[in-house]
């Protein structure tokens, strides 16, 4: 059986095809969970798909060829993520943090540099540092961030331009004390 029929099967709630579905993505639903960073987030994605298999049939069908149906769960699964975003993780004051990461940083040399990275991206506002953090740790576009701050991708750029240049004066008048 295709993808598309397996798609369309689980759309019409066969549950041994909507299982094969939520297996075959779920390399892609583990990294979205981690990249959003919440407890719940593998849960709330698995059911962000399950309610997008409803609509599988009128966006593909039987005939649709495999790589058509990846790209369109695909993009499911990551709009749902951006939602997700926002719901849970957009305008709250955290700093995204990889808990395995920790323990490396305590016994790397560089311990030091790691350290004045957070004393710099502290220098910035709230919107800046968010706008790197998707852009360099997460991998965003300047369009993905954009719709998820709400605002153009413009106004991401200048952001981010920005948030740079502080980066840049903060690092260099630092060095120059020293």
């Amino acid at each position: 059986m295709s993808l598309a029929e397996t798609a369309i099967k689980a759309g019409e709630g066969d549950e041994e095809c909507v299982l094969e579905i939520i297996q075959k993505f779920m390399p892609s639903i583990l990294k979205f969970s981690k990249e959003l960073g919440y407890e719940e987030a593998q849960t709330d994605l698995i059911i962000g798909l399950l309610e997008s298999m409803g609509k599988i049939k009128r966006n593909i069908n039987s005939d649709s060829q495999d790589g058509m149906v990846v790209t369109y769960l695909y993009r499911l699964l990551k709009n749902k993520k951006i939602d997700l975003f926002r719901k849970n993780v957009k305008g709250k004051d955290q700093r995204v943090v990889d808990i395995e990461k920790i323990g490396e940083l305590a016994y790397e040399d560089d311990f030091e540099d790691h350290f004045a990275m957070d004393e710099l991206l502290e220098s910035l506002t709230i919107k800046q540092q968010t706008v790197l953090k998707l852009k360099y740790f997460y991998g965003y576009s300047d369009v993905e961030i954009g719709k998820v701050l709400d605002v153009s991708r413009q106004s991401v750029n200048k952001i981010k331009m920005r948030a740079i240049e502080k980066l840049r004066e903060t690092y260099f008048h630092e060095r120059e004390e020293v």
